[in-house]
């Protein structure tokens, strides 16, 4: 429908590393989806099949999809370029499923045929979203609303975002295997004109925004943490921008006031969801510089609980597991099988923990999983990575747990130095006493070239 309302309008702006760009119009995306459908069904693709998008960032990737869509196929979007075991783990899950990208599908859709005649297509589009796997195996989780829309409604997305508006510019910056499928494919259903970058660069993320006149975009705090520190970050028009969100994983406050700063706390917005989509939180800069370091407070049908050990609700200021109910909270159903969420009374876990103040602002601490017990006593991870991120001689850190004779564990980190050249070890724990109790100073450092993170900046711990 809206290839016919404006076929010549650009729908996707597909971005080079080098700042190339390639356009698709909205008559170009439908004749080479319904060459990609053609395909697709000859190969026996059809309504409640499954087809596995291998693909990086750009024009073939939405091609693909929307064609597998046309079909009635469930799409599950993966990483084009995981390690092996993973990828074979994955494919397990979902047996003789086609693989866009792989050796049966090559990723070049076919040309369009000529007439650009329509498929005819059938049942209900569906996608799925792979867990982020950071502390072990992903789980494929089937997303419950269809890529159906209502082209009536205000918000044909299905949802309403603050300063997400229909006929806005998008900045897609993530792999579209993960959060950048979401955002991409929502701002199609919106009208959006979405530039993608077939892979981020700080530099080229900010010449885009000016070029384009960017409306909305999302990111994830180490993106975030690497466009403000481009050389010059002040001089890029960013003026343009009406919303940006960002999470995956807590901000560092530094980095949080800089964007602020860069763009005006109106217009900054952090969330708080999952893949499993239980429920979701959101704060806008202006309500998070009155509550630092919040996720937000729930509202509407959504209802938030911290609950000890033994189930017991803990009180204000008390960290706890982070449950979680709503319209949203049902089970999720997974592809090949998962164990299935904790429960209590209908509010649901992903294993976060965290606490609630006085006024029921949420404030994440970590995950249960990268805890570390230093003599009896719960240090998280997060806090002294944020103390640590503070420091401009820092790039990336992370703290992990490593053995202790007398403790069980002490603390210790992994520091990437910034470009200016490595800091001392004596100011990061000078540093670090002026700013943490005892038990959450690191007791050594390591210096390391890199960190494992994911594109989306998701640390793989399970790999440190």
């Amino acid at each position: 429908m809206l290839a016919a309302r404006h076929p010549d309008r650009t729908a996707v702006i597909s971005v080079r590393p080098d700042g190339a760009e390639t356009c698709l119009t909205w008559s170009e995306l439908e004749r080479r989806s319904n060459a990609a459908a053609r395909a697709l069904a000859a190969a026996g693709v059809g309504e409640d099949g499954v087809v596995v998008v291998s693909l990086p960032n750009g024009i073939p990737h939405i091609v693909w999809t929307t064609a597998a869509w046309k079909t009635g196929a469930l799409v599950v979007p993966v990483n084009p370029a995981p390690p092996e075991r993973e990828h074979a783990d994955l494919l397990a899950r979902v047996p003789g499923a086609p693989v866009v990208g792989g050796p049966a599908v090559p990723p070049d859709p076919p040309a369009a045929a000529a007439d650009g005649a329509p498929f005819p297509s059938a049942g209900v589009p569906r996608s799925a979203a792979l867990t982020g796997g950071s502390t072990g195996t992903s789980r494929i989780v089937l997303r419950r609303h269809p890529w159906t829309y209502d082209p009536e409604a205000p918000s044909p997305a299905g949802y309403t975002l603050a300063g997400m508006r229909i006929g806005q510019v998008q900045l897609v910056s993530l792999p579209m295997y993960h959060g950048g499928f979401l955002e991409t494919h929502n701002g199609l259903a919106m009208e959006h004109t979405v530039v993608v970058m077939e892979r981020f660069s700080p530099t080229l993320f900010l010449r885009l925004v000016e070029r384009h006149r960017v409306g909305f975009m999302v990111l994830v705090p180490t993106l975030m943490r690497a466009a403000a520190s481009v050389p010059g970050v002040e001089s890029f028009d960013l003026g343009s921008v009406e919303a940006l969100y960002h999470g995956s994983g807590g901000c560092h406050e530094s980095d949080k006031r800089r964007w602020l700063g860069l763009l005006s706390p109106e217009r900054v917005y952090e969330d708080y969801g999952s893949v499993e989509d239980i429920g979701f939180l959101a704060i806008r800069g202006d309500e998070w510089l009155k509550h630092p370091g919040s996720a937000g407070r729930p509202s509407g049908d959504v209802r938030v609980r911290r609950l000890d050990d033994g189930g017991a609700d803990a009180p204000a200021g008390v960290v706890g597991n982070v449950y979680i109910r709503s319209s949203r909270s049902t089970r999720p159903r997974y592809l090949g099988g998962g164990p299935p969420l904790a429960e209590r009374d209908g509010f649901l876990t992903v294993g976060d923990l965290g606490y609630l103040d006085d006024g029921g602002y949420l404030y994440l601490v970590d995950r249960r999983a990268d805890m570390i017990n230093v003599g009896g006593i719960n240090v998280y991870p997060a806090e002294a990575e944020g103390v640590l991120a503070e420091l401009p001689g820092v790039a990336d850190v992370a703290v992990v747990g490593r053995p202790h004779d007398v403790l069980g564990a002490a603390v210790h980190a992994l520091v990437v130095p910034a470009a200016g050249g490595r800091p001392r070890t004596a100011d990061l724990d000078a540093h670090c006493r002026g700013r943490l109790v005892r038990t959450k100073v690191p007791v050594s450092y390591t210096f390391v070239d890199r960190l494992p993170r994911d594109a989306v900046g998701k640390l793989r711990r399970r790999d440190l």
